[in-house]
């Protein structure tokens, strides 16, 4: 926080409030898990962890607004405490004041080209989400569009980073990279299936507002790939924006559980954790990788 310490006070609590909100700190604790692989823990990584969790921070502002969420963490967002337009500037804020420390570090100039073109893809992603709102014929590969933008591609980087700052090679930076980006993926899966299956408390969102809120997420897609008598029925509900609210999301939430949507979902969160897993056999048999795996399986044992 000290990079937000001396902002004007509003966006210094704003910030601070965002952060005391919890969360699970994955893309820092990646970018120190790979340069821990190469012994380096010094200042300027500990910088450039922190640059990217306020990214991602920034991107989760704008996202609620997007999403028009009142929760995040449990906790009221900017948006629905103040306006739109002041949580768009608190966001734009962060995301400026994190990108300007990049030149504090060395290869500042790599640094910020794997930023500026992961943060070019991830508005690709968000503008791709908001087409995809309530759209019931979106098939897997939009959904895999997406996702990999808004979620995958920065902790991919953040996992390549170490390897980047400790200019190991392009084949350990691919390594990382892939690693990353599977476990992205199994991420925002994992999500999908805590949108639909936990309680309010646990995710600290309602449950099931993703879908309500028009985000057909990847059971609902598997679900609607399949056949089943009430088929028309989900496609009507989902096109008519759910007019009866509630009792429509826990109808498709039950077709979902009844047709094996949550279970094909968890084999493919599976499959992404085996392919990340597999990329860390390609490292050297080191302590930090072991905790890497396990940091695979907490992806998908996660419960918020």
């Amino acid at each position: 926080m000290t990079f937000l310490s001396t902002d004007p006070e509003f966006i210094s609590v704003q910030a601070r409030g965002n952060l005391a909100a919890g969360g699970k700190r994955l893309r820092p604790a990646f970018v120190l898990m790979s340069s821990e692989y190469y012994n380096r823990f010094d200042d300027n990584i500990i910088k450039v962890a922190a640059m990217l969790e306020l990214i991602h921070m920034s991107s989760l502002i704008h996202d609620d607004i997007n999403d028009n969420a009142d929760l995040r963490r449990g906790r009221q967002t900017i948006h629905a405490s103040y306006t739109n337009d002041v949580a768009a500037h608190v966001g734009d804020y962060i995301l400026i004041k994190a990108l300007r420390h990049i030149f504090e570090v060395p290869d500042f100039d790599r640094i910020l080209d794997l930023i500026a073109d992961t943060a070019v893809e991830m508005c690709k992603g968000e503008i791709a989400q908001l087409h995809s709102m309530f759209d019931a014929e979106q098939t897997i590969t939009d959904y895999n569009y997406r996702i990999e933008r808004k979620t995958a591609l920065l902790i991919a980087i953040c996992c390549q980073m170490g390897a980047v700052m400790a200019h190991a090679g392009q084949a350990d930076e691919e390594a990382f990279y892939q690693y990353g980006y599977h476990l992205g993926m199994a991420f925002q899966m994992k999500d999908d299936l805590l949108d639909l299956l936990n309680s309010d408390a646990e995710v600290g969102k309602p449950t099931g507002k993703d879908l309500e809120t028009g985000l057909i997420n990847l059971p609902t897609i598997l679900l609607l790939n399949k056949d089943f008598p009430e088929k028309d029925r989900v496609k009507s509900l989902i096109n008519q924006r759910f007019p009866n609210g509630a009792a429509d999301i826990n109808f498709i939430v039950d077709l979902i559980k009844r047709e094996n949507a949550f279970k094909e979902t968890e084999e493919i969160i599976l499959n992404h954790i085996a392919e990340a897993k597999k990329v860390l056999n390609q490292l050297e048999t080191k302590p930090i990788v072991n905790l890497m795996r396990d940091g695979a399986d907490f992806i998908y044992e996660r419960a918020y």
